[in-house]
């Protein structure tokens, strides 16, 4: 079977017994503050001792605790970083004004020519950003950005991504890559059948830039159930393309954290996966500017579970993910 994405163009709990009560925790938790992370990938140009000293500055919109006024900054060393948000400050903007570059010896600064801020989401935008630096803004950089989770309930990871296009144009991330998703046959054991589920999704997709250095696959993969039942168990794991799934054994071995979870049983029917999980679990590289895209791939493989006779079984479907030429 084979399915082509089509493309289109980034806890509460109750405990009884004594003690505070449920809002008296839950304003607590509200009350807690992250320091952000900062990952970053660029194009081929830019080093790795650029990236090192990198230092990245920003502003604050509609946070708790912040004014319009107030500024952050960030880079690899987390003891001068002070980019702190609440959890779960839903309406907080976190927006990219300027950053550091280490150049000839120096800083360099670029700021944001529309003065406004580039703001981070859930996802890399489609549009860059443009930072320039000197005058007349004649030395320029294309940025994208985006912070996860953007909802801030975790500790949250800004991902800033700067190309070395310099032509004066504007740099468009173009959904110009196909994801093909190939199911392989299913691997049944003493007449188990195996999973039965088909990707039923139209935004899945893969973004380059004007370097050709793909920046992320994003959209979401929804999985549904084609024989609607709940199993007794159902697994996902999520590995690189280029791993051998022939074999029983090959594909047991997948199994492990941080690379596989269970699917809660309340969503057997119908889950999602995101296109940043994909990214991140199957090793995808940001940077895939010397990188064969026919030959970036991954896999999602579903593990059932069930019981008979007292011994537990499985059995496994295999889905290949593939970006296109």
């Amino acid at each position: 079977m084979k399915n082509k994405l089509s493309l289109l163009v980034l806890s509460a709990f109750s405990i009884v017994g004594c003690g505070k009560t449920e809002s008296v925790k839950q304003s607590e938790d509200n009350d807690k503050s992250f320091i952000a992370d900062m990952q970053v990938s660029t194009s081929a140009t830019i080093t790795q001792e650029m990236i090192n000293k990198l230092v990245v500055y920003g502003k604050y919109s509609n946070c708790r605790d912040k004014t319009a006024s107030d500024t952050w900054q960030i880079s690899q060393n987390l003891s001068t970083s002070n980019l702190i948000v609440k959890k779960g400050d839903t309406n907080c903007r976190i927006y990219v004004t300027g950053f550091s570059l280490f150049q000839n010896n120096t800083l360099t600064r670029y700021n944001d020519v529309n003065t406004t801020g580039l703001v981070a989401n859930q996802d890399f935008g489609t549009t860059a950003a443009v930072f320039a630096a000197g005058q007349g803004n004649v030395d320029k950089l294309y940025t994208f950005a985006k912070i996860t989770p953007a909802d801030f309930s975790a500790k949250p990871t800004l991902s800033i991504h700067i190309t070395s296009v310099k032509d004066g144009g504007v740099s468009t991330l173009a959904s110009i890559k196909d994801v093909f998703v190939v199911e392989q046959n299913n691997l049944n054991i003493n007449m188990l059948k195996g999973p039965n589920f088909k990707i039923e999704n139209t935004n899945f997709k893969a973004y380059v830039d004007k370097d050709d250095s793909a920046i992320s696959l994003q959209g979401n993969l929804v999985f549904k159930n084609q024989e609607n039942v709940v199993f007794e168990r159902l697994d996902i794991a999520i590995i690189p393309g280029s791993e051998s799934t022939n074999t029983f054994e090959e594909i047991a071995s997948k199994f492990k954290f941080p690379n596989s979870w269970e699917i809660s049983s309340s969503i057997h029917n119908s889950f999602v996966i995101s296109g940043s999980t994909v990214h991140d679990k199957a090793k995808i590289p940001a940077n895939w500017t010397n990188v064969n895209l026919n030959n970036l791939s991954a896999k999602i493989i579903l593990r059932e579970k069930k019981t008979i006779n007292a011994k537990e079984v499985y059995s496994y479907q295999v889905f290949n993910l593939t970006v296109s030429k």
